[in-house]
């Protein structure tokens, strides 16, 4: 049960309609897998045929295979009235494949779209 009046967040985080934090688990994508399996073989093949990838091709692979794995890096984040952690994985923020970093920007810049379209008609207008 809630507690009306001043209310932390651990006491938030019992009401079940506000959104809570829930690690997602790239390692368990299909495009993740598919990556993982047979990227390695792909360079082989490159580098076979003389062929080599951009720089900035193969660290977007790099990062997108390090997103969001703990292994990787995280942080652990402590909420002051419950004492309740969690670990929050790195994420590789690229603009290339990354389907949870890709749709992060893209509600960034939606969100950052509608605050300039609105502030351009206030200047219109005002």
């Amino acid at each position: 049960m809630l507690q009306t009046g001043n209310t932390g967040l651990g006491d938030q985080l019992l009401d079940h309609s506000v959104p809570r934090y829930q690690r997602h688990r790239p390692e368990q994508t299909l495009l993740y897998q598919i990556i993982d399996k047979h990227y390695p073989e792909f360079l082989a093949q490159l580098e076979i045929e003389g062929k080599y990838l951009p720089d900035h091709v193969h660290l977007e692979f790099t990062d997108f295979l390090k997103c969001g794995l703990l292994e990787h890096g995280f942080l652990r984040v402590r909420c002051e009235s419950c004492h309740h952690e969690k670990l929050v994985a790195f994420s590789c923020k690229k603009r290339g494949f990354c389907p949870s970093c890709g749709a992060r920007r893209m509600v960034d810049s939606a969100a950052l779209d509608h605050l300039l379209s609105e502030l351009d008609s206030d200047r219109q207008f005002g």
